[in-house]
């Protein structure tokens, strides 16, 4: 049918009740209505009788109102009833596609993202044959499903493949291009492809220029504002930080999957900007009440994961991490994240040998590779193995080519006294480390950084405030007793104390019980 008839003919068929051509056409065309008049695609669905009613009439609804509710068996009950009536796609390829793509977004909000993938495979095939102004856009957007979906399921390649394809596609909406390139300026944030996402965001704000208003308008733009939040966060750049942040909040129509790309940087954020307690009962209401998103394995669910782990980290929540990693083991969702947390649980060695860049998976994307060498060089460096830290610190600045300030927040998760002890063995490190004390200069009236306590030191302080003898600290903190005694050590002769009491008065004086637990 010629896109210009669409609209009207439905229009047409809403004003003369006819309930067998409402049906039909919302059916059929319902991806290119609910872009242009969502009013009246909802209008024809309200007004249709009950034996006109068909399962795809229900799923569609459900998407023009994200706030409504059906019992998940309910939800799961429809998705089976479309596809049970979905013809073979030799018979009717668009039926067969606009059907499909209605199920797609069911199976999504249902968090079903495996059994969604697979259908969106097969639903291409016949999507590809289609041509026409409506079609070619129903094309682009089943094209920019899929490549969401490889991407929830972390096939980073497969996912980039489909959304470049989805961004070239001819539509009659900007909106798929916008949308295609705003995931793929995630999908390159996320690797550290910090040029290629620049270039997906500048054709983002481009296409995004002559796209239009509809129902989805605001969730297709945050894989956008989460790629220039997580750019401005790598930079320490706060002001850019906030202002897309709060774009995200002030656009927002519901808190789907993707939630959880928002709620990942905004848990990197917190341990840098304090406010670890108010992301963490925001992760916290999301579990409670989206559970579905989280029932299967995914690329944002691990991501959360392992920012949440770092925000506990921050807030001396060690059992819980502990947990964590070993729930985690050593799958590549949480590699880089694990080096650290083993880094920060006092497992210098574990961390070391968990990074040792011999033991990289295959793919291992560019941020991943600059995590884990600084995870191996701060491990090193702690091992007493300096020169060692110093090769890991200079690969890892050589992997940020000329845009090393463009990384500042993954340094700045170094402790500060190794930079400032290494810079004179990695020179190239040195303008990172200038910026770093520019943006955080160190106090004044603070000890040396040869005096100040390291974050392990600081972790066995805070047991030492509660009283448990080196014994218990070793196994809170799944060290030998022997290690727990030389950093006690060390921690007396930071502090000049002679005795437990005389350091934690040291301590106090300091500031450095404050947060002890």
């Amino acid at each position: 049918m010629n896109a210009e008839r669409v609209v009207a003919e439905l229009e047409n068929a809403v004003s003369t009740h006819d309930h067998a051509t409402v049906a039909e056409r919302v059916e059929r065309h319902w991806p290119y209505v609910v872009r242009i008049r969502p009013s009246l695609l909802d209008t024809a669905i309200a007004r249709l009788p009950q034996e006109h009613t068909r399962p795809t009439h229900h799923l569609v609804r459900d998407l023009l109102h994200p706030d409504s509710w059906r019992a998940p068996a309910v939800q799961d009950r429809l998705v089976a009833e479309t596809l049970q009536a979905m013809p073979v796609p030799a018979a009717d390829a668009e039926l067969v596609a606009s059907t499909g793509a209605a199920v797609l977004h069911a199976l999504r909000r249902r968090g079903r993202f495996a059994d969604a993938l697979e259908l969106g495979t097969e639903l291409v095939v016949p999507a590809s044959t289609l041509q026409g102004t409506d079609l070619s856009s129903l094309a682009a957007g089943l094209y920019l499903q899929v490549g969401n979906l490889h991407l929830l399921q972390g096939d980073l390649r497969h996912a980039e493949r489909w959304l470049e394809t989805a961004f070239r596609q001819p539509s009659a909406f900007t909106n798929h291009a916008a949308d295609a390139a705003g995931r793929l300026a995630l999908l390159c944030a996320l690797r550290g492809e910090t040029a290629r996402a620049e270039g997906w965001l500048e054709r983002a704000a481009a296409a995004d220029a002559g796209a239009s208003p509809w129902p989805l308008r605001a969730a297709e733009r945050v894989p956008q504002l989460c790629a220039r939040a997580l750019l401005a966060l790598d930079r320490l750049d706060w002001s850019a930080y906030h202002e897309h942040d709060d774009r995200i909040d002030a656009e927002r129509i519901e808190q789907d999957e993707q939630w959880m790309y928002v709620l990942h940087h905004r848990a990197l954020a917190s341990v840098l900007r304090g406010n670890q307690r108010a992301v963490a009962e925001e992760i916290a209401d999301y579990r409670g009440s989206h559970p579905q998103y989280l029932l299967e394995p995914s690329l944002p669910s691990g991501l959360l994961e392992s920012a949440e782990a770092a925000l506990m980290v921050s807030l001396g929540q060690l059992p819980e991490v502990r947990e964590r990693l070993t729930a985690w083991g050593g799958d590549r969702v949480h590699l880089a994240a694990s080096t650290h947390l083993l880094l920060a649980c006092g497992r210098a060695d574990e961390a070391a040998a968990l990074s040792d860049p011999l033991r990289w998976p295959p793919r291992t994307t560019r941020r991943e590779q600059i995590l884990l060498l600084l995870a191996q060089c701060g491990a090193r460096h702690h091992l007493g193995q300096v020169g060692a830290a110093a090769a890991a610190l200079r690969r890892a600045v050589n992997l940020t080519g000329h845009r090393g300030l463009a990384w500042l927040y993954a340094f700045a998760c170094v402790d500060r006294p190794i930079l400032t002890d290494l810079v004179r063995k990695v020179p190239e490190a040195a303008p990172i480390v200038v910026r770093l004390e520019e943006l955080a200069p160190t106090d004044p009236t603070s000890q040396p950084a040869e005096l100040q306590l390291t974050p392990r030191e600081m972790l066995v302080l805070q047991q030492l405030a509660r009283g448990l003898n080196i014994q218990q600290i070793s196994e809170q903190l799944y060290v030998s007793p022997s290690t727990v005694k030389n950093q006690r050590k060390s921690i007396y002769r930071k502090l000049g104390a002679s005795s437990r009491d005389e350091a934690l008065a040291a301590a106090a004086r300091r500031g450095l019980l404050v947060q002890t637990v």
